[in-house]
């Protein structure tokens, strides 16, 4: 009996000290969703890209419309198609470890 307390009280620990990384991240996280520009070694250089965000989840589509799931990591990385990436400290950029990278077309009172 003491023994079955003992795992009950553990996993309720482990159980509690997820939910609280769970929500650090989710209270962290930066949005990245919205339209991109790819860049560099891109096979459509200047392409559209996408990112759909809901909390740490991402639905990310590249320039030949190729979407995968993806994931927010910390607060200023993110991964999709098995890449890293990179966020740059003002938003507007994603430096994916493949060398390409998206940039947020500029918004409409910067044209």
């Amino acid at each position: 009996m003491r023994t079955a307390v003992v795992r009950l009280m553990t996993l309720s620990v482990i159980f509690i000290l997820s939910a609280i990384a769970s929500n650090a991240l989710a209270q962290n996280i930066r949005n990245v969703s919205g339209d991109w520009t790819c860049e560099g070694a891109c096979q459509v250089p200047g392409g559209g890209c996408h990112i759909d965000q809901d909390g740490a989840n991402l639905t990310c589509r590249n320039e030949v419309t190729e979407t995968v799931e993806g994931r927010m990591l910390t607060a200023n990385r993110l991964t999709c198609w098995g890449l890293n990436g990179t966020l740059s400290g003002d938003g507007r950029a994603i430096n994916w470890h493949n060398g390409t990278y998206w940039v947020k077309p500029p918004r409409w009172w910067e044209h």
